[in-house]
């Protein structure tokens, strides 16, 4: 997570919570909500 806030913060991606949902619906991950939802705050992806 720290990895996909970097490259938001350095313009290499647009946005966070499309390829964050896929890691946990599609790879499996599970993110406790506090982290997920304090990561998306870190990005202004709210």
């Amino acid at each position: 997570m720290g990895i996909l806030v970097e490259a938001k913060q350095q313009g290499l991606i647009s946005t966070v919570k499309p390829l964050l949902d896929a890691l946990i619906n599609q790879a499996g991950f599970w993110v406790d909500a506090h982290l997920y939802n304090k990561v998306l705050q870190l990005v202004d992806e709210q």
